[in-house]
């Protein structure tokens, strides 16, 4: 972020799109989440239908997240 008179605090991004950027889908790291297993393991009578995980930060190559899996603790 620029801090001068002249461009009223603007972001760089805003200086070039002139639009202000959208970071609506950005997450709190270390964060507890819930994923939910939709169906990719087989689940027993009694087994849990979510993860709970600690989110990390995100991939660098995809549009994914990092997590660590906190089940297996």
């Amino acid at each position: 972020m620029l801090i001068r008179p002249i461009l009223k605090r603007k972001t760089l991004y805003e200086l070039f799109k002139g639009i202000r950027p959208l970071i609506t889908h950005l997450k709190v790291f270390g964060c507890k989440y819930f994923i939910l297993n939709n169906g990719k393991e087989k689940l027993g009578k009694f087994d849990a239908q979510i993860n709970e995980v600690i989110f990390l930060g995100y991939a660098r190559n995809n549009h994914a997240y990092k997590v660590y899996t906190i089940r297996d603790l």
